[in-house]
């Protein structure tokens, strides 16, 4: 199953900018498998990517994510 999503992460406080940027936002996308009905040590992954950006930041991001 694919899982579209967004999300949006401010910094707050005197050194909310010291990283270089206070805002970033992340659109993506990613492939999730459940696993649970297997009985395996891993209940589910993922595979994933999104495309950050904020003031003064952008990129990319690879996702990869176990549940268990």
């Amino acid at each position: 199953m694919g899982v579209f999503h967004t999300d949006h992460t401010a910094f707050l406080g005197k050194n909310s900018n010291a990283l270089g940027f206070s805002n970033l936002n992340a659109l993506g996308y990613r492939v999730e498998t459940d696993f649970s009905k297997d009985k395996w040590r891993v209940s589910s992954a993922a595979l994933g990517f999104n495309y950050l950006t904020g003031d003064n930041v952008e990129g990319y991001e690879v996702v990869f994510n176990l549940g268990f």
